[in-house]
């Protein structure tokens, strides 16, 4: 992987470099990501000192994790971005042996193209699934 590009343990105060675009209440949403940090394991994407995202997994029960990620709003690095997830996935998910990796994202072109990259078929379409009432998808690696 590239030296300047990044995968490292996450720090709450790594938010305040990234403007996220996914959730109206910042607050709410570094709330959530502290709270989802104590169920699992959380990093920060960074590529040449600038934080892209960060993403995590959290264990659901034997076996079974979702996946989840966040993006910089402003993310222009978006290859580099895939790579770093990648990398991350076969690091930190991939050894734990989970015959299930899931995760929810928001139904748009930009997720089909990430997740199926990312070796993740889609299930199905999940309506008004968000605070907002938009449609997701769920993605899964089901070996």
């Amino acid at each position: 992987m590239n030296r300047q590009a990044v995968l490292m343990d996450f720090e709450i105060d790594h938010l305040d470099f990234m403007e996220y675009g996914g959730y109206t209440d910042y607050v709410d949403f570094k709330q959530r990501v502290k709270e989802i940090k104590e169920r699992g394991v959380t990093k920060t994407v960074s590529y040449e000192g600038k934080v892209l995202g960060v993403m995590g997994y959290f264990e659901l029960w034997p076996g079974v994790c979702e996946v989840w990620i966040a993006s910089a709003k402003d993310l222009d690095k978006g290859g580099v971005f895939a790579v770093i997830i990648r990398d991350g996935l076969n690091r930190f998910i991939d050894p734990k042996k989970f015959h299930r990796v899931q995760a929810t994202a928001l139904n748009n072109e930009v997720n089909e193209v990430f997740f199926s990259r990312m070796g993740f078929i889609c299930e199905g379409l999940l309506k008004k699934y968000s605070i907002t009432e938009q449609d997701y998808k769920m993605w899964a690696r089901v070996k």
